[in-house]
């Protein structure tokens, strides 16, 4: 707002001119003396009877009202020609801006600064948009990137279609709750596959299935090992014998809980059918043993021959071993049934155990003297009771197997240069042959 135009504001003010006021009425107000002074009510009543007197007054106010409208235009273009934009005081009213006018030329000054400022951010919008499409990199860049995240994607597809493909190939069933025997040995191949997944989301939980199935695997053939065929096959129970070295003890609850609940109660079952046959055949033993004379114990080698690990009804006949130191020989009555042969570091061979009369199995002096005082030093045995029994010849070298009372294993011994080795941690990890 210019200096004139702030004069002119407040004459308007003080002669009390509003918005609502037209021109006239504004020329009224601001010329209130000069009205009073030509006394125009007067000269309005007393020319009633001269109509052209009226007349021609109206007409010349009119033509000084227009005088006034070009003087105040010409004015306003003036002052807008010099228009300087000047920061607004915050909260002041826009309608401060007008001058002098009518609404319409208020208006109009209004309309043309708010479209110049309109078309100032339109230019500053069009030039952002510019400098970022200069720093964007182009569509043909893109391209490439996008490819290559699609082909990323599509291969780690392929890896996980080929792990479930054959992680479903280990089972019989669609519910996938029987492992396939046939496939057991093809473990390796689905570990392979399961690596390829490392790094992706999908990895742990293909591990996961991965780690279920070889505790399921490995289960089984713990379980299968104690009978001469398998007894678990395709998920299925099959009637087979207990090996003579079964030993269900050894089997911890924890192999046997796979965290398959089906699998799960198969193997207890056929855990308890392994327990029921090794049960009878103890109690068959037993009283064969009871039933048969003992046999007595001499001072010179017996020609008789050696049990056979693998037939317990003849090892309980035949239990006692002797030589030249046959008062060191243990315990003659016992149950086969019971030795843990299967832990024996020296192979079991049958004919050579049945050549009783081989000079390898005589006991060099002193020998069976010393180890017999080595495993009562231990606290193995007290006494003379153990249990010892022929296995092999190796070398011309006769060894001998000795147990506890209870059948428990602890040594093969050389009884021709004394060595013997057990299974206990710490001890010889190979044999002297």
């Amino acid at each position: 707002m210019t200096v004139e135009e702030a004069i002119r504001k407040e004459s308007e003010i003080k002669a009390g001119i509003d918005e609502n006021d037209n021109i006239l009425d504004k020329y009224i107000k601001q010329h209130r003396d000069e009205v009073g002074k030509h006394k125009f009510e007067s000269k309005i009543q007393t020319s009633q009877d001269d109509p052209k007197e009226i007349d021609d007054f109206i007409q010349e106010k009119r033509e000084e009202v227009n005088q006034t409208k070009e003087s105040e235009t010409s004015q306003d273009k003036i002052v807008f020609d010099h228009l300087e934009v000047e920061e607004l005081p915050e909260n002041q009213d826009l309608s401060d801006d007008i001058i002098l006018g009518d609404t319409k030329e208020s208006s109009g000054k209004k309309g043309l600064i708010i479209g110049s400022l309109i078309a100032l951010l339109i230019a500053v919008f069009a030039f952002g948009y510019v400098l970022n499409n200069l720093n964007s990199p182009s569509t043909s860049d893109k391209e490439p990137t996008v490819t290559k995240e699609t082909d990323t994607s599509k291969a780690k597809e392929e890896d996980i279609k080929a792990f479930e493909n054959l992680y479903a190939s280990f089972f019989v069933d669609k519910e996938m709750t029987k492992p396939k025997n046939s496939e057991f040995e093809r473990l390796s191949e689905l570990e392979k596959v399961l690596n390829n997944l490392k790094g992706t989301s999908t990895y742990a939980d293909k591990k996961e299935k991965y780690d279920s199935l070889k505790k399921a695997i490995d289960a089984i053939k713990v379980v299968n090992d104690q009978f001469t065929e398998p007894a678990i096959v395709d998920g299925e129970k099959i009637s087979r014998n207990i090996k003579d070295s079964a030993n269900f003890d050894a089997i911890s609850a924890t192999v046997l809980n796979t965290g398959k609940a089906n699998l799960d109660t198969l193997l207890q079952s056929v855990v308890s059918e392994g327990r029921k046959q090794l049960t009878e055949k103890t109690a068959s033993a037993n009283q064969t043993a009871s039933e048969a004379p003992a046999p007595q114990p001499s001072n010179d080698t017996e020609n008789i021959t050696p049990p056979d690990p693998t037939n317990p009804v003849e090892a309980t006949n035949n239990t006692t071993v002797t030589n030249n130191a046959a008062s060191l020989y243990g315990i003659t009555n016992y149950d086969p049934a019971s030795l843990q042969r299967h832990l024996s570091r020296v192979p079991y061979n049958n004919d050579v155990i049945a050549d009783v009369n081989n000079p390898g199995w005589v006991f060099n002096d002193g020998i069976l003297e010393r180890i017999v005082a080595v495993a009562q030093e231990r606290g193995h045995i007290s006494g003379n009771n153990y249990i010892l029994e022929r296995v092999n010849i190796i070398n011309g070298n006769g060894y001998y197997n000795m147990f506890k009372p209870d059948g428990t294993y602890l040594f093969s011994i050389n009884a021709k240069t004394g060595y013997f080795v057990g299974n206990a941690p710490g001890r010889a990890d190979d044999l002297d042959y």
